[in-house]
């Protein structure tokens, strides 16, 4: 992964209550790519990430900025499957014209008019919550609104149950955390499993190691806007540092559609659809 870029210059930004959030996009995908012509196009690259929260802080939505990050990595290395998770290929196609045979094999695949519909692990039988977002996002008070009565299995709690500081004995706290992950399996107890899971990579080897133990996972994400986020790291009763959270959000890569059996998505409290 590249070095993280520390500042983003973002061109000027259309109103976002006057587009729906694909047309939006592309448009600002546009701007984007004429101030930022070198951007590279790899979803974990410094400049993506950069791009990402410079969108955040500028108060864009979430499905409007991440089709707009999607958009800017499709037209710098077109990624057909992973790119029509978000948006439909028309709108890719009018951001960098398609040649006929991507567009045959978008057509093919479904994602045209709308973003594509991809294939789902197979059911499991025991079901588990995997919460994600950045500290502040407001998951323990989710999780104790949605499922007050499912056990949790949250690292924070770990670390403060184990003397464990934030950073430091990461072997320790793993262990002890797939121990225990590894019993509520072995009953078939339900259960949600609490951290900042920030990485996609991160995500995909917790969500692997689930469905080999056949759980249904469930993947909810909660965002916040700099304002509401700043208000509630404030009431935390940890507050997470700014230095912290800068590192934080050098490596921030969102829950995507597909990374589960199903996702849910948050922003500000409210449900979020990737919908044209």
């Amino acid at each position: 992964m590249s070095a993280p870029t520390s500042k983003v210059t973002l061109p000027a930004l259309p109103d976002w209550t006057a587009l729906d959030s694909e047309a939006w996009a592309v448009e600002v995908a546009r701007r984007v790519l004429k101030t930022w012509p070198s951007v590279e196009a790899t979803r974990g690259s410094g400049q993506v990430l950069a791009l990402r929260v410079a969108l955040w802080r500028g108060g864009v939505p979430f499905l409007h900025r991440e089709k707009t990050v999607e958009l800017v990595r499709f037209a710098r290395a077109p990624e057909l499957p992973r790119a029509c998770r978000l948006v439909s290929g028309r709108s890719l196609d009018a951001l960098v014209p398609m040649t006929d045979e991507t567009r045959s094999d978008c057509e093919s695949r479904g994602c045209w008019s709308s973003p594509a519909r991809g294939a789902r692990p197979p059911a499991g039988d025991v079901a588990v919550i995997v919460m994600s977002g950045l500290p502040g996002a407001g998951k323990d008070t989710w999780l104790a609104h949605h499922h007050p009565d499912l056990p949790v299995l949250s690292l924070d709690g770990l670390r403060a149950e184990l003397s464990i500081a934030h950073g430091e004995e990461p072997a320790r706290l793993r262990t002890e955390a797939f121990a225990r992950a590894n019993s509520f399996l072995t009953r078939r107890q339900p259960f949600a499993w609490n951290s900042t899971l920030l990485r996609a990579r991160e995500r995909k080897a917790l969500i692997d190691w689930l469905l080999r133990h056949r759980a249904h996972v469930e993947l909810v994400s909660l965002e916040v806007s700099v304002r509401v986020h700043k208000a509630q790291n404030r009431s935390r009763a940890a507050v997470v540092p700014d230095a912290a959270l800068e590192r934080m959000l050098a490596r921030w890569e969102p829950v995507l559609p597909y990374e589960a059996h199903h996702e849910q998505f948050f922003e500000d409290g409210e449900a979020r659809v990737f919908e044209p």
